[in-house]
């Protein structure tokens, strides 16, 4: 017989982005039932979940403890999700009417900088690697810098 907390764990909804619907901008706010010691390893465990945002900052949007019913509906309802249930392209273009309402543009990022190719390269003085490039250009190129 099942028990409320099996183990002394804990019940949590976790709200994360899901992803790969049509874009990298965009996502479906998807939440999950988790069993956890605390909000902060729910929140982990679901960052690692299969269509999560993995290497998002921001993918887990909210915790909050639930009782285990309300996990149990949760487990349901995730069970019968059309996105969820998917297993490729062609199914989730087949139940398209029902998933694409759900997707939500994504905000970008801050901090996001864009991919400089001349301060990632290395330079070479004969064979010689150079450290600091920046010091080095200063020395011997006071002109340039």
């Amino acid at each position: 017989m099942r028990t409320e907390f099996q183990n002394n764990l804990l019940y949590f909804k976790v709200e994360a982005k899901c992803g790969h619907v049509g874009g990298r901008n965009n996502y479906i706010p998807i939440s999950f039932g988790v069993k956890a010691n605390s909000s902060a390893e729910a929140a982990e465990k679901t960052r690692w979940f299969a269509r999560v945002k993995h290497h998002n900052k921001k993918a887990i949007l909210s915790v909050e403890k639930i009782t285990f019913e309300d996990f149990c509906v949760l487990i349901e309802q995730n069970k019968s999700d059309p996105y969820l249930s998917s297993t490729n392209r062609k199914t989730q273009n087949y139940y398209s009417e029902l998933i694409n309402p759900r997707i939500l543009p994504e905000e970008p990022e801050e901090n996001y900088k864009k991919y400089d190719a001349f301060t990632k390269r290395t330079l070479y003085s004969g064979k010689q690697q150079i450290r600091k490039p920046k010091k080095w250009n200063n020395m011997f190129c006071p002109e340039l810098g």
